[in-house]
């Protein structure tokens, strides 16, 4: 999910420099639905894990005038084999060290189409909110965000305790709302938990009860967001 969201000043960078280009996505599920509403996309392909079905994937999509990969693992490299296009250009990690991964990628968009265009914000476009997140948001009622979750598991993970601490201090503000995935479920709980212990009755746990568009649209309308190092970390800051 950070991935796809740290790609998204590249895909600016190179969404401009064509003229009217229509752009198809190719990605893993989360990244497609990460990117999918760019005003450039036309198309999406969500390709599973295996390496089977990339070879009727690549014929089914048919001719590209350019192709780019942002990824660079063997899996991505067989992909661009098969695919069907007048030029092919793969991000390669190694050529693009000591620098953030934001840099990395609009590097090589810059390096693919000779150009040198500093890369701009993070950017997520959003479909309009769908009538149950909107409902959410009507008040104006300030709302702080919790995303106790951490890419690479629970050694970047902040103890649920902690967030609960601070949600309670700030409940008199803000109201809450606990994010998560399915994997994550357990911690939210053991917030949820700590926050009623503490007489907190204004948050709600919506943990592995989101799609990841609704997910955007939460944190796009919410004021303040507490995280770790993770994917929905990547979306607040866009």
């Amino acid at each position: 999910m950070g991935d796809a969201v740290m790609t998204t000043p590249a895909i600016e960078n190179l969404s401009n420099y064509y003229d009217k280009p229509e752009i198809t996505l190719i990605g893993s599920f989360i990244s497609v639905e990460m990117l999918k509403d760019h005003p450039k996309v036309v198309k999406v392909c969500v390709l599973n894990r295996g390496y089977f079905s990339l070879y009727k994937i690549a014929k089914d999509l048919g001719n590209f005038d350019v192709y780019f990969s942002f990824r660079g693992s063997l899996r991505a490299k067989y992909l661009k084999l098969l695919i069907s296009s007048n030029i092919k250009y793969q991000f390669i990690n190694n050529k693009y060290q000591n620098r953030h991964q934001v840099k990395k990628y609009n590097d090589f968009i810059n390096d693919s189409l000779n150009i040198n265009n500093s890369p701009k914000r993070l950017i997520i476009y959003r479909a309009n909110l769908t009538q149950e997140v909107s409902n959410l948001y009507k008040s104006r009622d300030l709302t702080l965000g919790i995303n106790p979750g951490a890419s690479y598991g629970s050694a970047k993970r902040w103890y649920p305790d902690e967030f609960a601490e601070v949600a309670a201090k700030l409940s008199k503000k803000y109201n809450i709302i606990i994010f998560g995935g399915s994997g994550e479920k357990d911690i939210a709980t053991d917030i949820e938990k700590l926050l009623i212990k503490k007489g907190v009755s204004n948050y709600q746990n919506l943990a592995g009860n989101t799609t990841i568009s609704e997910l955007v649209e939460h944190i796009s309308n919410i004021v303040l967001f507490i995280t770790g190092d993770s994917g929905p970390m990547h979306i607040a800051a866009a």
